[in-house]
């Protein structure tokens, strides 16, 4: 879930395209309720089927386009996209779900959308993908050192100054993931880790918000691959999840002790 720059104050995702969760309390979707905080998302292709809650809300375009294991689209491809749910959509927009470490591939969307289709829209905001990585550049680590988190922070620094050059700050971004993908490392490690990640980001006045990844869900058993990070154990909100509750009620710090 994260936190919006606006009333309501809580948007929450989980890269779906309808209005509500997925999954609700353990039941398919189609027998939960319809949450007007729900932001749906455009994961690789445009489908009418978000249009159902065309109301105002906003509308995250693009997961991972850069990576073939997610939505795999080539800058050209990521443009297009982005251009037909401008056309669409009447809230606003963010795109495009790209891993601060990959700036090539977000100046190449840019570039590519300036080639075919003129500016880009001012009112069209960023979201992206805030992650530690390992030596390997994958998201899923089984250690963390001091350089690791030295290395994401700036590579989100590069990041920003490339949206910035270009006058992508119109809307404030959105890190949309965040911050540590594992099931080895302890919540200790894992909330530590957060802390350094998140308020480095929050201290950027262009930044609105920080998103937590989790893989757990009501009804649902918590997830193995990435356990490390679920703010819930069994039923209960762990030190983990209280440490984001509170820095989601308190503002733009995470306390990471």
């Amino acid at each position: 879930m994260f936190y919006g720059e606006s009333s309501p104050p809580m948007w929450f995702q989980d890269w779906w395209l309808g209005c509500e969760l997925y999954s609700e309390n353990g039941q398919p979707y189609g027998q939960g309720r319809y949450h007007a905080a729900y932001v749906p998302m455009i994961w690789r292709q445009w489908d009418d089927f978000v249009l159902r809650c065309n109301d105002g809300r906003p509308l995250l375009v693009g997961n991972e386009p850069e990576l073939a294991s997610q939505a795999n689209l080539t800058p050209t491809e990521m443009a297009a996209l982005l251009h037909t749910a401008i056309s669409q959509w009447a809230g606003p927009i963010w795109c495009c779900g790209v891993m601060v470490q990959h700036i090539g591939y977000m100046g190449q969307v840019i570039a590519e959308y300036r080639r075919m289709f003129g500016e880009w829209p001012s009112t069209v905001g960023i979201h992206t993908h805030l992650y530690v990585i390992g030596p390997d550049g994958s998201p899923v680590v089984t250690s963390v050192r001091d350089d690791d988190v030295t290395r994401a922070q700036a590579a989100f620094d590069e990041f920003m100054a490339l949206l910035a050059a270009n006058g992508l700050l119109n809307r404030r971004v959105v890190i949309s993931e965040c911050c540590v993908l594992s099931n080895v490392l302890s919540q200790a490690e894992v909330l530590s880790t957060a802390a350094r990640l998140v308020n480095h980001a929050m201290a950027n006045p262009d930044v609105a918000t920080v998103a937590w990844f989790s893989v757990y869900s009501a009804g649902a058993p918590a997830g193995s691959e990435f356990a490390s990070s679920d703010l819930v154990t069994g039923n209960q909100v762990n030190a983990l999840g209280r440490a984001w509750t509170d820095y989601a009620a308190g503002g733009r710090v995470l306390r990471g002790d």
